[in-house]
């Protein structure tokens, strides 16, 4: 692998020091996502870090030049970042596991330009359309979009950054961002870094609230997104109030208690009962997830 500047052992340390750090913070959630459907996402995250820092491993062993086939593994090492935060969109029970199938499926059709590359114009620069652009930056909006109103949201700047620093050359005016080819895979991985360390520091940290049934809520929002909140928030209000009596004569804490009742029940189709337990002390969770 050539470089002008720095030596190739230097460079491995640049991106090596970063991937044990990813390493280390997803070690530490791994008994956050136990018994939840966010393992599968986990298990996407490793497996995306493992092909970043493979292709750049590979590069290092070729004893002399740039090897032809490195932009198309680069390019593809890249849109495998998009695998996480795709797996959060179908971590719903049962459908999870077949949501890996379109995950996959998604992967192959986004390396499908790579594969091309390799096919017939073997050692080119990937070229992308408009259209193709504009679909890869609407894929990092939509991360974007998903943990912004979440508390986690300096993460998810920091994670989308990364992956407009890996994939600028395939964006709409990418190439004004100016960022150096042989620094860009160690930097993307430095904010990879950062966006996974600042959870598991615990910051930002948790806001106080004292209804333990919102408090629920809220770390369901953080850890599955707003994408998934709204929609569990709208079918448990829809459910309680067709449940409730057209004369109104259920009570306030009846009302309370229903609501509580339905949250958990829809909640129980991503998370373990211990998982809200730990939230909701009071749950009362042996009953069946609504069809």
């Amino acid at each position: 692998m050539t470089f002008d500047s720095p030596a190739p052992w230097l460079y491995a340390i640049c991106f090596t020091v970063p991937a044990v750090v990813i390493v280390a913070a997803l070690g530490l959630a791994r008994r956050y996502v136990r018994g939840t459907t966010l393992l599968a996402p986990w298990c996407w995250a490793l497996l995306a870090l493992a092909v970043l820092v493979g292709v750049e491993f590979l590069a290092l062993l070729v004893s002399e030049g740039t090897p032809r086939w490195l932009g198309a593994a680069r390019y593809v090492a890249a849109v495998a970042t998009f695998c996480p935060t795709m797996a959060v969109l179908g971590a719903k029970r049962p459908q999870e596991r077949a949501w890996h199938i379109i995950v996959l499926a998604l992967w192959f059709v986004l390396a499908l330009p790579a594969l091309q590359d390799v096919i017939y114009h073997y050692g080119r620069p990937i070229s992308l359309d408009s259209a193709w652009r504009g679909f890869v930056a609407l894929l990092i909006a939509v991360g974007w979009v998903n943990y912004l109103p979440t508390r986690y949201w300096p993460a998810s700047i920091l994670y989308g950054a990364a992956q407009v620093v890996l994939l600028a050359d395939y964006l709409p005016l990418g190439d004004k961002l100016g960022i150096d080819h042989t620094w860009r895979v160690p930097v993307a991985l430095s904010l990879f870094a950062l966006a996974a360390a600042l959870p598991a520091l615990g910051w930002p940290s948790r806001t106080t609230v004292a209804d333990p049934a919102e408090r629920l809520w809220r770390d369901f929002r953080d850890c599955y997104g707003i994408l998934w909140a709204v929609r569990v928030d709208r079918r448990a209000t829809e459910t309680v109030n067709a449940a409730a009596p057209t004369d109104g004569s259920r009570s306030d804490p009846e009302a309370l208690r229903a609501n509580e009742r339905t949250l958990i029940a829809h909640l129980q189709r991503f998370v373990s009962r211990s998982w809200i337990i730990q939230r909701l002390p009071s749950a009362f969770v042996s009953f069946d997830p609504p069809k």
